[in-house]
């Protein structure tokens, strides 16, 4: 969880990989750098702008980011996420840009 303008002014793929060794595996923020953003998907980190309230999230809730659905989860609520993109949902999946493009299927299928 972050707040607004996360990650502007560091946004190079050595500040993500150094959250991905940390074991960050998501990043739900008010509002981030479009460059962060970008990289962080590329590493296979989803990086999803908040659309709801995070009020009645509690200190150390456990947290379920449903890209599907554009829901982010706690155990007391759903808060609205935007969704990532038929071609961003392909990177996720496939565990970044590098991993995607050696599965041979580039561009991915838009979904309906």
């Amino acid at each position: 969880m972050a707040g607004e303008n996360f990650g502007c002014g560091s946004s190079r793929e050595s500040t993500l990989r150094a959250l991905k060794q940390a074991g960050v595996v998501g990043v739900a923020a008010g509002s981030t750098s479009h460059i962060f953003r970008r990289n962080a998907i590329n590493l296979g980190i989803p990086v999803v702008i908040l659309q709801g309230s995070t009020e009645g999230l509690r200190h150390r809730d456990s947290l379920e980011l449903d890209l599907d659905a554009g829901l982010l989860r706690s155990e007391s609520e759903g808060i609205p996420v935007d969704r990532p993109d038929g071609y961003e949902q392909h990177i996720l999946r496939a565990g970044g840009l590098a991993a995607a493009l050696r599965t041979g299927v580039w561009p991915p299928e838009e979904e309906a």
